[in-house]
C-alpha cells in the first residue's frame, strides 16, 4: 500500500477533481465559543421547492462521500430534489479547529 501512495497515486488529479466541486467557507458563531471557519460543499437544486439536506458524516469519513450522489439528489427526475450542504468536520479538510470555549 505504501508503494501505491508513493509511486502511483496521482494527488494532482484528485486535487483537480476536488477543486471542481462547489466549495465554500463560512464562519460559524456559537455563544461562548470562538468562531469556527467551516468548509462545506453546497449544491442547490434548480427546484426552488427542494428540501434542504445536511449531509453529515463521521470520522474517518469526509464530505467527499456525498460527491457521487450530489447531482442526482439535487436534480432528481423522481419529483423529489434536495438543496445539499455537506460540511467538513472541524479540524479536518479545510475546516478550522477552534473548538475551545471562551468561558473556560
Amino acid at each position: 500500500m505504501t508503494e501505491h501512495w508513493k509511486t502511483r497515486y496521482d494527488w494532482r488529479k484528485t486535487e483537480a477533481k476536488l477543486n471542481e466541486l462547489p466549495n465554500f467557507k463560512t464562519s460559524v458563531h456559537v455563544d461562548a465559543f470562538e468562531p469556527i471557519d467551516l468548509h462545506f460543499l453546497h449544491q442547490p437544486s434548480s427546484d426552488k421547492a427542494a428540501i434542504p439536506l445536511l449531509f453529515c458524516h463521521g470520522w474517518p469519513g469526509s464530505y467527499v462521500e456525498v460527491v457521487k450522489i450530489m447531482r442526482m439528489l439535487s436534480d432528481s427526475s423522481s419529483g423529489v430534489s434536495f438543496h445539499i450542504v455537506a460540511p467538513s468536520l472541524p479540524n479536518f479538510a479545510w475546516s478550522a479547529g477552534k473548538l475551545h470555549s471562551n468561558s473556560i
